[in-house]
């Protein structure tokens, strides 16, 4: 056995050193990721639970072309008012120009918290949205929870 078999053992060891050097931090940093997906999976499963509204009132002003809509956030998470969606006889309303909302009179808050109630008023002066008076609204809110309700027709 000479310094050839030594040397060889080295450079040997020197490799697998090497080698556990870098595949250490690669595997660390994907068992990190896996676990911080698991724990914001959860804490969205958590916040779809808390969630729960409840379209109190919609009704639709044949004369005024005016449909209003009172839901009320009766979870305890604090939902926002842009990623609320409405949706009348199963189509969605996308043209944020058309509708109104407010909370508690405050037309200016995206907001909405536990306890409140959002009111949403669509007005269709020229008959271009609806085709007809509208017979159900739906809700949709983060976290996919919704509620809907038959509209009511007044004059």
């Amino acid at each position: 056995m000479g310094i050839s078999v030594s040397a060889s053992t080295a450079v040997v060891f020197l490799g697998v050193f090497i080698a556990a050097g870098t595949l250490y931090p690669a595997v660390s940093n994907g068992v990190e990721q896996v676990t911080t997906a698991q724990q914001q999976q959860g804490d969205r499963i958590l916040a779809q639970q808390n969630t729960a509204i409840n379209v109190t009132d919609a009704t639709y002003n044949i004369t005024t072309g005016e449909l209003r809509v009172n839901v009320t956030n009766d979870g305890t998470t604090a939902l926002n008012v842009p990623e609320t969606n409405l949706l009348v006889d199963g189509v969605p309303n996308s043209t944020e120009s058309q509708y109104e909302t407010s909370i508690a009179g405050d037309t200016d808050t995206d907001v909405w918290l536990p306890g409140e109630t959002l009111n949403v008023s669509i007005s269709d002066t020229l008959g271009e949205i609806f085709n007809a008076s509208p017979d159900r609204v739906q809700v949709v809110v983060e976290y996919g929870v919704s509620d809907a309700r038959p509209v009511k027709e007044v004059s």
